[in-house]
């Protein structure tokens, strides 16, 4: 599930973001128990990404054609750069408030 992600699709499509509390919420109305929540990104992986898709938009959207060929042009090192830095972030702050995603594996307490 999306946790941390610009809006895309246009708001009648992109307009639901559970936190860890919504998904036992989700758990609680539904005859399920929550067994595991886990993520696999944290604060460098899911600010490098923003950037990313940032840098990626104005190329795609950028109406002046210099700025977009000059973007173009360097965003292989920027990049680079973004990700590098956002993959040392993660290696020294395990930080799961700032998670792109989580990924949530519910048990039907009915069947047990």
């Amino acid at each position: 599930m999306p946790f941390m992600y610009r809006e895309h699709g246009g708001i009648e499509f992109d307009f639901q973001r559970y936190t860890k509390g919504g998904f036992y919420n989700i758990a609680k109305n539904n005859s399920f128990k929550v067994k595991k929540i886990f993520t696999s990104s944290y604060f460098g992986t899911t600010i490098s990404s923003m950037i990313n898709q940032f840098i990626i938009r104005n190329i795609a959207e950028n109406k002046n054609n210099v700025i977009k060929i000059m973007l173009l042009s360097i965003s292989p090192v920027l990049f680079f750069i973004n990700n590098t830095i956002g993959f040392i972030m993660d290696k020294f702050s395990k930080d799961e408030r700032f998670a792109m995603r989580h990924y949530v594996i519910y048990e039907n307490i009915k069947d047990i």
